[in-house]
């Protein structure tokens, strides 16, 4: 981090205070502070010592989790990127989709949080939570669904290369998805599909 910026991020931790706790989870009976209310607390501070923090990508990984990365700048134009991984499983009532966009929500609230050293008042200690309803079966299946779309997501991306610059793009995503030797598999095959058709099509144009 560069001089400029941590200057910026210290002065933002001087006047950012603890967030209100303002939403209340039923099923345990606690307070706590949403994720809205941290990240507007956070963009005030930020925003007045100089700092914004934009999402410049995100992709689920086949572990029940979303990796995100962000962008975080100072008003000199100097700029350091920032990457988490949230845990978002799929449950009952919580389709795929829906976990990701609220894993999405919460990597930056906990982001803004652990930026501005606010209190983490949004959940219960790891050893307090109840895990009772607990399934490894459950969790096994919901990471075997989100490998699936991710393959099937990561093979569209490889089979859509025209040149060899956009495949290699397209292989660097799936090695860093982190799938099992099945997928891989699928992905590779793929892979060799479509770099044989581009060398041909490269052959054809010459």
């Amino acid at each position: 981090m560069t001089p400029n910026m941590a200057a910026a991020l210290v002065a933002a931790q001087k006047s950012a205070r603890a967030v209100r706790k303002d939403a209340r989870n039923q099923h345990h009976g606690y307070d706590y502070a949403s994720s809205e209310s941290i990240i507007d607390e956070a963009r005030v501070h930020l925003s007045a010592s100089g700092l914004s923090l934009i999402t410049i990508g995100w992709e689920p990984v086949p572990v029940g989790a979303v990796t995100v990365r962000y962008l975080l700048s100072h008003e000199s134009g100097e700029s350091q990127e920032l990457v988490t991984a949230t845990p978002c499983p799929e449950g009952k009532g919580r389709p795929i989709d829906k976990a990701v966009l609220g894993g999405i929500t919460v990597s930056l609230s906990y982001l803004l949080r652990g930026l501005l050293l606010l209190p983490r008042l949004d959940e219960l200690p790891v050893d307090q939570r109840d895990d009772r309803g607990h399934d490894p079966e459950d969790a096994r299946a919901a990471r075997a669904q989100l490998e699936a779309s991710a393959v099937t997501d990561l093979e569209a991306a490889i089979r859509a290369a025209i040149t060899m610059a956009e495949l290699d793009m397209a292989a660097a995503r799936a090695r860093s998805a982190g799938l099992t030797g099945s997928a891989r598999a699928t992905l590779a095959a793929a892979f060799r599909e479509t770099r044989d058709a581009i060398a041909t099509m490269e052959e054809t144009d010459g």
